[in-house]
């Protein structure tokens, strides 16, 4: 038929463009060292609605590293927010804006700065963060060039040629 597999290096592009790319949540894979993968890359997670409180205007919008708290219930609801996986190193993502309490947009497809999940850093003591008090520098110098790195997420060339589920049982206990 026609299916021509995925193309890597397009694949690469968008993981790493402004949009990132939208997917099911059922698509994004908890690792086993608490990151995110999608198709094989390392990925971070984030939400295209974001919700502005005016209440709380100097909230920052969050995206996620880790399978934190936060994620853990989203999975366990199956939530069916728009979720974005990017491999973006700027902090710059395409993100909706919407009013937290009518759900009105007031941004459109405007380009944010979103900001790491403490839950995330939490998770995975990233760097030592063991507490929201006293992990402020930690949380103030997070970088996702330095995250991608630690985790290997940009080396990724080639997809698996098997998921956990077509995999051999004899190649699979031979990947670890």
């Amino acid at each position: 038929s026609g299916w021509t597999g995925i193309d890597a290096e397009q694949l690469r592009r968008r993981l790493n463009s402004i949009e990132g790319i939208e997917v099911d949540i059922a698509e994004i894979v908890p690792s086993t060292d608490g990151t995110f993968e999608y198709k094989g890359h390392k990925v971070l997670v984030y939400i295209r609605d974001q919700y502005y409180n005016p209440r709380y205007a100097d909230r920052e919008y969050k995206f996620h590293i880790a399978n934190c708290d936060t994620m853990e219930k989203a999975f366990a609801k199956g939530r069916a927010d728009r979720y974005v996986v990017s491999t973006r190193t700027d902090g710059r993502f395409l993100v909706n804006v919407r009013n937290f309490y009518t759900r009105e947009v007031i941004k459109d497809s405007a380009i944010e700065e979103l900001h790491v999940c403490k839950n995330c850093l939490l998770r995975l003591r990233y760097n030592g963060y063991y507490s929201h008090s006293i992990g402020r520098r930690i949380y103030s110098d997070f970088n996702l060039s330095e995250f991608f790195q630690k985790y290997g997420g940009t080396q990724l060339t080639r997809l698996p040629r098997h998921t956990d589920i077509t995999a051999p049982s004899d190649e699979y206990s031979r990947d670890f």
